[in-house]
């Protein structure tokens, strides 16, 4: 008995030193989760993800929309045998543009990883940083525009007016085709009053009575009312407040 065992042993390091057989099969590790994006400036974007167990590095890559070469951004740290929350900020970005980004976990060589190890891709994140009144379309201004208009006379009390009296104060991005505005008209009178409102944890902070509208195939929400259709996310919330705030 003791023989046979001599002899298999002395056959698998036959296989294992000669042969290059692996000991233990590499396998891809595993991904990190969908990584979470906020506008920290007109540079900068915090990019928030969790570390996928036993990885000790994610790669990060990011790039303008529409562009077709990514940037890359390592982040090294210790391996854990549970996945821990991680962030990193991306820096020297150009300001009024919108960004992709999307990471991977790396597990480098090892006693016990015969070579390094990627996952897979997570799904792309898309951050909306254009802020500008003049990237909308001039269809979508007279779009928003009407339907503001349509609201406000809508109100029997409201004088008369016209398109031409209706202005985007403030444009945020648009999101799931949702156009993200401030609206004024002529002859508005806002009260100067310091005001927040709070939507799944982001708070929003006004300095007079007017309020952040969202547009949606010719009806405007409240914030509220809009995530809670499902045409903001938690993460475009935060965005918009960085904005506004």
């Amino acid at each position: 008995m003791k023989k046979q065992i001599f002899c298999l042993a002395l056959v698998i390091a036959f296989l294992v030193g000669v042969l290059g057989f692996p000991a233990v099969q590499a396998k891809k590790t595993a991904k990190p989760t969908r990584p979470t994006l906020q506008a920290m400036s007109n540079n900068r974007i915090k990019v928030t993800y969790r570390q996928a167990t036993y990885s000790n590095r994610t790669e990060i890559q990011f790039k303008e929309v529409g562009a077709k070469k990514w940037k890359n951004k390592n982040v090294n740290h210790k391996k854990a045998a549970k996945p821990q929350n991680r962030s990193t900020t991306l820096t020297g970005l150009k300001p009024d543009k919108d960004y992709q980004v999307r990471i991977r976990a790396v597990t480098r060589k090892g006693k016990n990883s015969p070579k390094t190890l990627r996952s897979n891709w997570s799904e792309i994140r898309t951050i909306k940083r254009t802020t500008s009144v003049e990237k909308l379309t001039t269809k979508q201004k007279n779009q928003v525009k009407q339907s503001f208009l349509e609201l406000l006379m809508s109100n029997p009390n409201w004088p008369e007016m016209k398109i031409g009296d209706i202005k985007i104060r403030k444009y945020y991005g648009t999101y799931n085709k949702s156009i993200v505005t401030m609206m004024d008209a002529n002859g508005m009178v806002y009260l100067q009053v310091i005001g927040k409102e709070t939507i799944a944890g982001v708070t929003f902070n006004y300095n007079n009575s007017n309020f952040i509208r969202v547009w949606n195939n010719g009806t405007f929400y409240r914030l509220q009312e809009a995530y809670e259709k499902g045409f903001l996310s938690v993460d475009d919330l935060k965005n918009i407040a960085y904005y506004q705030n």
